[in-house]
C-alpha cells in the first residue's frame, strides 16, 4: 500500500468520524472513564506508598539504634568505632527537640531535628525545594531544612531565604522536605547543635551494617564496646524492632495496592472490549455496503483502524490532561502529597491503548476478511 493510499485511508477516517460526531463522542467519553479511574487509582496509592516509604529508612534490617543518655560520641569517638567494628557501613547522627523559635517576630514552639551529612544515606530524605544541609558553597552554617506542612502554615509564599530564630541563633532557610517524619519540623546541621547550649538532651545514632545477618548478636557487642571504651549507657534497639508497624503497614498496602491494580486494570481492559466490539459490530453492515460498491478489504481494514486509533490517541491525551488537573486539585486544595510519575502512565495509558489496537486490529481482521454474504448472514 502506497503513502498516497494510506493517507487516502486516514482522511477517510476522519471524515467518518466528523460525520458520526455523536458516537464518536460517546466512544471517547467511555474510553476517557475506563483509562482514568485505573489511572487516578495507581497514581493514589503510588503516592500513598511512596509517602510511607519515607517514613522507613533505606536497609532498614540492617540498622540498630544507639541512643546515648545525657551524652554523645565525638568525630574520634565514632572514627573509633568504624574501626573497631569492621562490619559497619555507616554511623550517623540524630537529635530530636522541641524549641521556642521566632518567627517574623512571633513566638512559637516547634519540632527541630539535628541530622548530620550522613542521614541522608539512610533516609529517604526527598527535597521539594531548595537544597541539602551539606551542599558546597553555603553562606553560613546556620541554614535549616523546613517540613512542608511547616512551610505552607508559616509563609504564604516561597519560604526559602526566610530566617528563623532558634533559640537565639538566626538560621536560614535553604530547602523544603515533603518526608513524612519532617513535615512539620525544621532540619538543622548537627553541628550547629552544640552553639544551642542544650541541656540533658540525648543522641540516638543510626548504625547501619554492610549485612545484616546477626544483627542482634552486634547489637550485644556494640553495647559492650560503647560502655567499656567510652563509659556511656547506651540503650540499643533494632530499628526494624522499633519501628514495626510502620514496616508492616507500609508491606501490606503495597500487597493491596498491587491487588487493586490488578482489578482496576482488568476493569479497564474489559471496558475497551466491550466499546471496540460494539463499534466494530455497528458498522458491520457498513463493511458490506462498501464492498458491494468496489471497495477493497483492505482499504476498509485500515479506514476502520484508523478510526479507532484515532479515537485512542485523542482519549488518551484528555485522560492526561483530566489527571493532570485532578492532581493539582487535590495538592493545592486538599492534600499535597499527590503525584503521578511516567511508569504509572506509561502502565496505565499506553499498556490500554496498545491492547485496544491490538483488539481492533484482530477483530477488523476477522470482519474484513468474510465477504458479503458472510457479513449480512
Amino acid at each position: 500500500m502506497t503513502v498516497d493510499r494510506i493517507l487516502f485511508n486516514f482522511k477517510t477516517a476522519y471524515g467518518n468520524l466528523k460525520r458520526k460526531k455523536f458516537v464518536s463522542l460517546s466512544i471517547i467519553l467511555s474510553l476517557v472513564l475506563g483509562l482514568l479511574f485505573p489511572v487516578l487509582v495507581l497514581a493514589f496509592g503510588s503516592a500513598i506508598i511512596e509517602f510511607l516509604n519515607s517514613s522507613v529508612i533505606k536497609d532498614f534490617d540492617k540498622v540498630i539504634l544507639v541512643t546515648i543518655k545525657n551524652g554523645s560520641l565525638s568525630e574520634a569517638d565514632i572514627k573509633k568505632i568504624m574501626i573497631e567494628n569492621t562490619g559497619i557501613d555507616t554511623i550517623s547522627r540524630y537529635n530530636y527537640f522541641q524549641a521556642t523559635i521566632i518567627l517574623e517576630g512571633d513566638y512559637t514552639r516547634s519540632n527541630v531535628v539535628a541530622l548530620d551529612s550522613n542521614y541522608r544515606e539512610l533516609s529517604q530524605m526527598a527535597l521539594c525545594g531548595g537544597k541539602w544541609l551539606d551542599t558546597d558553597g553555603l553562606s553560613s552554617d546556620f541554614v535549616c531544612i523546613i517540613g512542608k506542612n511547616f512551610a505552607k502554615k508559616y509563609f504564604a509564599k516561597n519560604s526559602l531565604g526566610n530566617k528563623i530564630n532558634i533559640l537565639g541563633n538566626e538560621f536560614e532557610i535553604i530547602g523544603v522536605t515533603d518526608n513524612i517524619n519532617f513535615l512539620d519540623s525544621i532540619i538543622i546541621p548537627m553541628n550547629c547543635l552544640d552553639k544551642l547550649h542544650l541541656k540533658n538532651h540525648d543522641l540516638t545514632y543510626y548504625i547501619k551494617f554492610k549485612d545484616k545477618y546477626e544483627l542482634e548478636k552486634q547489637a550485644v557487642l556494640l553495647k559492650d564496646f560503647i560502655s567499656d571504651k567510652f563509659k556511656f549507657t547506651a540503650d540499643i534497639k533494632l530499628y526494624k524492632d522499633k519501628h514495626k508497624d510502620d514496616i508492616n503497614r507500609e508491606h501490606a498496602f503495597t500487597t493491596v495496592l498491587f491487588a487493586i491494580t490488578g482489578v482496576v486494570l482488568l476493569y479497564a481492559l474489559l471496558n475497551i472490549i466491550n466499546i471496540i466490539f460494539n463499534k466494530v459490530n455497528e458498522d458491520r453492515k457498513s463493511y458490506g455496503i462498501k464492498l458491494a460498491l468496489g471497495a477493497s478489504q483492505k482499504d476498509i481494514f485500515m479506514q476502520n483502524f484508523f478510526e479507532l486509533i484515532i479515537l485512542s490517541l485523542l482519549s488518551s491525551i484528555i485522560v492526561t490532561l483530566a489527571t493532570l488537573i485532578v492532581i493539582y486539585i487535590i495538592n493545592n486544595y486538599i492534600f499535597s502529597f499527590f503525584s503521578i510519575s511516567i511508569n504509572i502512565y506509561i502502565i496505565c495509558v499506553f499498556i490500554c491503548i496498545i491492547f485496544s489496537l491490538l483488539i481492533s486490529f484482530l477483530m477488523l481482521r476477522k470482519i474484513t476478511k468474510l465477504s458479503i454474504m458472510e457479513i449480512y448472514r
